[in-house]
């Protein structure tokens, strides 16, 4: 640690000489700046925190791991047990109108959902969850609401997280 120190004191030192022979007073005070900024404002982590999931909840987290399973397995009836009815889509503009579907429905359109392509990904929807183990908070929209690419699951009022809506492309609808 010692030679650590030494190290960054020698730098400082040299970086201060540099900025004192620089005749513009605004590129020495934003230099300034910017280096006290490096010194001072080192990022703090807690001791065996998964940065990418630590904010987010384990309820969320219990969920996506159960239903992604389901998925991935092709088990329509976990799904469907984790699905709210009706369950709603739309195409994947906002112009498009939303329609909803029953339980029997939804079974028919379950296929569909998964094997579309996502044309963000640009891999269909299947493969990006397979990807997707775990939830991000840039998953997460407030505290009731999940988006993972063309997915959308929200917290119920009794606590339960619920597959509600997905965005399918109208061509993909049979």
């Amino acid at each position: 640690m010692p030679i650590f120190n030494t190290l960054i004191c020698r730098l400082i030192k040299t970086i201060i000489l540099k900025i004192l022979m620089m005749k513009n007073i605004f590129v020495l005070r934003n230099t300034v700046f910017i280096m006290m900024c490096c010194f001072f404002l080192n990022p703090v982590q807690a001791k065996d925190v998964i940065p990418s999931v630590s904010f987010v909840p384990a309820d969320a987290l219990v969920f996506w791991t159960k239903f992604r399973a389901s998925v991935l397995n092709d088990e329509p009836d976990k799904i469907v047990a984790v699905t709210k009815f009706p369950f709603k889509i739309r195409g994947d503009s906002d112009n498009d109108p939303e329609r909803s579907y029953d339980k029997e429905a939804f079974l028919k359109l379950y296929q569909t959902i998964f094997n579309q392509l996502d044309r963000r990904a640009q891999k269909t929807v299947k493969e990006v969850m397979k990807e997707k183990e775990l939830l991000l908070p840039k998953n997460l929209h407030g505290d009731q609401k999940i988006r993972i690419e063309n997915l959308i699951f929200r917290k119920q009022e009794d606590g339960k997280w619920k597959f509600t809506f997905a965005y399918v492309l109208e061509d993909d609808i049979k």
